[in-house]
């Protein structure tokens, strides 16, 4: 479920007609919690400076972990 929410949601990233709608529903629950961290917040951006170097890696390997438990 989490290859096919984080692959969806990339998706939606290329369409910014989507991308609003989602950033003003209650669907985006995690997007919209990162948008409310103030630029002074320095633990929390630097938080999700480390989450989004990891993503893209981690993705790349979740068809990997996949398999080998399935």
């Amino acid at each position: 479920m989490l290859a096919v929410s984080v692959k969806n949601r990339f998706a939606w990233s290329q369409h910014p007609g989507i991308e609003q709608w989602l950033a003003q529903s209650r669907l985006d629950s995690f997007f919209a919690s990162v948008r409310r961290v103030q630029p002074t917040d320095r633990d929390k951006l630097a938080v999700l400076q480390r989450y989004r170097g990891a993503v893209m890696p981690a993705m790349a390997k979740l068809p990997q972990l996949l398999a080998s438990v399935g």
